[in-house]
């Protein structure tokens, strides 16, 4: 691809399909309309969206379809909302609904335990059924409502174990990550993040940082690699990219420190 001013250098990013940086989109609900502008404005830097809770069931099957494959034939790839394997497994339907979603074409599906408690057994048999249909598996860690932050060991057993058992990304909960970094990125209880992180491996975790500075932190400490989503809102998606990218006030612009340093030409007040 020619990018416009591609005569001025910038940090570049992996292109599509991506294994690392990956921005994950919540889908509020789009008409075919809007979805194709969102796609033609800000689709190559989306890599998975998620209908949310249960709303595919409130969808015309056709239209869920047509959906799907608008995406899927722009490489972004769709996943249904953990609360969907929830209801489903709670009615004795799991079984009817992964093959629901394979047929559709649904690239990924999420393991959440919001309000069901499964035993052990179960909770991995579940990743087992994703992974051997090649269904691309997210599992939610944490809770929505955290009265205390983590404890860096065992959340790093836990998620160690869930990817030995063939989850693929492990999405860290918004309200672990609220209670990590605060919703203003200024949280003294950043470091146990820190500690996770370096337990498990970045490349291993979507953080579902909803806020704009909880993002910005993320990015001035790990880069363009970290992911993050499945939550971000569709007008932020190229708000987000830029700062990828270092070209933002909320990442101090990084993306300019190499030539500030090769020219001598920082102010001392920046």
């Amino acid at each position: 691809m020619k990018y416009a001013m591609d005569f001025i250098e910038a940090i570049e990013r992996e292109d599509k399909p991506r294994k690392n940086g990956l921005t994950g989109v919540r889908d509020p609900g789009m008409g075919m309309l809007e979805t194709q502008m969102f796609i033609e404005s800000a689709g190559m830097y989306t890599d998975w969206v998620k209908f949310r809770n249960m709303m595919p069931r409130f969808f015309s099957h056709d239209w869920f379809v047509k959906k799907v494959n608008l995406y899927k034939d722009n490489n972004i790839n769709v996943l249904p909302g953990g609360i969907t394997g929830e209801m489903a497994f709670l009615q004795g339907k799991w079984d009817q609904t992964l093959e629901y979603m394979v047929d559709v074409g649904v690239s990924g599906m999420e393991v959440s335990e919001n309000y069901v408690n499964y035993s052990h057994a179960e909770k991995i048999k579940l990743v087992h059924d994703l992974r051997d249909h090649d269904i691309h598996c997210f599992f939610e860690w944490g809770v929505k409502k955290p009265h205390e932050p983590l404890k860096p060991e065992m959340a790093i057993k836990e998620i160690n174990n869930l990817i030995s058992e063939g989850v693929n990304h492990v999405i860290v909960e918004e309200g672990e990550i609220d209670m990590l970094l605060g919703v203003d990125g200024q949280s003294e209880n950043s470091h146990l993040l820190i500690e996770l992180i370096e337990g498990v491996g970045i490349e291993h975790l979507m953080i579902e940082a909803i806020h704009s500075k909880q993002q910005a932190w993320l990015l001035k400490n790990y880069g363009t690699t970290v992911n993050i989503g499945p939550n971000v809102l569709t007008h932020e998606v190229l708000w987000l990219e830029s700062n990828r990218r270092g070209m933002g006030r909320g990442v101090n612009y990084f993306g300019l420190d190499e030539w500030l340093e090769k020219t001598g030409r920082r102010r001392n007040d920046a």
